[in-house]
């Protein structure tokens, strides 16, 4: 029977060694067949018709064939459909002479090489076959693969996709990448202790299958991680667990039982025969799990690559996951700063050549910006201050001149202002984050100026009423100390202002009067009001002064009595004129008593008289 082997030479009958095969056994002292037949390449002689005429162990174990299957088979049926075409083509250049360079993959392993087709001439350079050379590397298109696969996920990182689409993407790529059946991702709810599916990759069928078996969806599926379990043995060991007990795996996903009585069912869904579970680690914490089922069989490499590339995926989660906050850090900063009541707006100075600041650029704004000056943001940004507000270089103060200060010397400042090309006034803080740049926080005081105004204008008017009343004003905090005294009252009592400001209002009153006097401050405290008391006071020559005096309570901002007003008027004219009228009444009392005394004896004498007629006979 005819050997694969007896293919090796080059074409000369009953040696099977070609002259070259001599040549290099004579010079080299080494036997061509036993150097092919121990090379770990795949090292194949084809026909012009691309047929295997012979292949070496190498070759043999790798595609996991037996002598008397690969004799005659094309080599093309030897590699995975979709790489006929290339193998085609790489035959039909290596017939016409040319030796080609081709990458393709097993159909028995999935395994990638690098094949080269030589062509095999005759002494007269004719092609008599192919000499066909395999170098398998499959770790190097798994490192580029992981290594694209690493790059896809950062590029979807920086575009700001989701978690879920991460995951997802590297679930797929890992399933590819590796020949896995299914990959799961789970990630680890430290307080809840349990781990949540985030993205799986399986064919469509089994998927389903499962699904339907246990009635939901695994995606967002939430495991518990209980105690005997494939999946807390991962994460409370921080090791890789590789079994073929797929039943023990398929139970680790529930802790109750009526879902456990189904792990033999979807056992045979899945057709795996091994699985395994590796740690997903940032340092000494665990951030998942990354679950995978495989119909091979499973070994420490497959831990060792999937651990590799898990580090690498936690450093690209740790990063989604620090970019998730910031989104949502900045969505928060974006929320406040939209709805500060002040208005916010951020600039660059601009300068001329001898680095005097001329204009400033609008970088940013907020809508409070936006109320208080009725400039929108799409038609400010990235404009100078003298294109979208030309009056702003007559401005005074001097704004651009103020804030280029800050920019180019950093500090900051406050000040209020008018700004008249808005008719507005304003209350600014200005600050320099970085040289060149400044922001601006500012509030719409105007309703504010316009209040103080009218404060300012009702003050003048009742200062003018205080100091042109003929009554005297005065006016007391809560410890009887003087705070106001108006002219009136230094017309009435002969004290300046000056004088008694800050005193106690006792040293007017006679010490007779004081313990009275702070019994009306008491009831001015309590918020009453005191009317039309009639007392007395020294004046600056120690004379009493007779004054009618009404005391009301001063109010403060919350309501509270926080001392007294008094007004008080001399009555000593009054009080003689009082005086003169009763000893008036008194005398015309008295002469109104005469004139009726009079008159009642006069009736009584005319009644007497009357009667003595009367006797008389008259």
């Amino acid at each position: 029977m005819k050997r694969i082997s007896d293919g090796l030479g080059g074409g000369s009958k009953g040696s099977g060694r070609s002259d070259g095969d001599k040549r290099l056994s004579d010079d080299g002292d080494v036997d061509f067949k036993e150097l092919v037949e121990s090379s770990p390449e795949c090292i194949c002689r084809l026909d012009l018709s691309g047929c295997i005429v012979y292949m070496n162990p190498a070759g043999m174990n790798v595609h996991k064939q037996r002598v008397e299957d690969v004799f005659g088979r094309s080599t093309a049926e030897l590699s995975m459909p979709e790489y006929a075409s290339v193998i085609d083509g790489a035959l039909k250049k290596a017939c016409s002479g040319e030796t080609v360079v081709f990458e393709n993959r097993s159909s028995a392993r999935g395994s990638w090489h690098e094949t080269t087709f030589t062509p095999i001439k005759d002494g007269e350079g004719k092609v008599t076959g192919i000499l066909s050379i395999s170098r398998d590397i499959t770790k190097l298109k798994q490192a580029e693969e992981e290594v694209h696969l690493l790059q896809r996920v950062d590029q979807m990182i920086n575009a700001g996709n989701g978690l879920d689409e991460v995951f997802k993407t590297i679930a797929s790529g890992l399933r590819t990448m590796f020949g896995y059946d299914s990959v799961a991702i789970h990630l680890l709810d430290p307080e809840k202790h349990e781990l949540e599916i985030m993205a799986y990759s399986a064919d469509e069928s089994d998927r389903l299958g499962l699904e339907k078996l246990v009635g939901f969806s695994v995606l967002g599926y939430h495991v518990p991680l209980y105690t005997g379990s494939l999946l807390y043995e991962v994460v409370e060991g921080r090791k890789s667990v590789i079994t073929e007990d797929i039943p023990w795996i398929l139970k680790s996903y529930t802790d109750k039982a009526e879902f456990q009585r189904l792990a033999g069912a979807a056992a045979k869904i899945t057709k795996a025969r091994w699985g395994m579970g590796v740690p997903m680690l940032a340092g000494d914490e665990v951030v998942g799990v990354i679950g995978c089922g495989s119909k091979t069989a499973l070994s420490d490499t497959d831990a060792e690559r999937l651990a590799s590339f898990g580090a690498q995926a936690v450093i690209a989660i740790k990063k989604q996951q620090h970019f998730e906050e910031l989104r949502v850090s900045e969505e928060k900063y974006r929320s406040l700063f939209d709805n500060m009541r002040n208005g916010f707006a951020y600039h660059q100075i601009l300068v001329d050549k001898e680095n005097r600041p001329v204009d400033y650029l609008f970088l940013e704004v907020n809508d409070a910006f936006e109320e208080y000056t009725g400039l929108k943001r799409e038609d400010i940004i990235g404009k100078q201050v003298t294109e979208v507000i030309p009056g702003v270089v007559d401005s005074e103060p001097n704004l651009i001149e103020i804030y280029g200060r800050v920019a180019l010397q950093g500090g900051e400042t406050r000040f209020d202002f008018f700004f008249k090309p808005f008719n507005r006034w304003y209350s600014v803080s200005v600050y320099s984050p970085e040289k060149g740049f400044f922001v601006t926080l500012f509030e719409d005081i105007s309703e504010r100026k316009q209040m103080e105004e009218r404060i300012i204008k009702s003050q003048e008017f009742l200062n003018s009423i205080v100091e042109n009343s003929g009554d005297a004003i005065i006016t007391t905090d809560a410890d009887s100390r003087v705070t106001l005294w108006s002219r009136g009252a230094e017309n009435l009592y002969g004290y300046k202002a000056d004088e008694v400001l800050g005193k106690n209002i006792d040293f007017l009153y006679p010490s007779e009067l004081k313990e009275e006097r702070r019994n009306w401050q008491k009831a001015i405290l309590a918020g009453e009001t005191v009317r039309n008391i009639r007392t007395q006071i020294y004046n600056s020559n120690r004379e009493l002064v007779n004054i009618n005096l009404t005391l009301s309570p001063l109010i403060d901002r919350d309501g509270k009595p926080a001392g007294s007003i008094g007004v008080s008027k001399n009555i000593t004219d009054i009080m003689e004129a009082e005086k003169k009228l009763r000893e008036k009444i008194d005398e015309l009392e008295k002469w109104q008593r005469l004139t009726v005394g009079r008159e009642l004896r006069m009736a009584e004498l005319k009644s007497e008289l009357k009667e003595l007629k009367k006797r008389l006979g008259e």
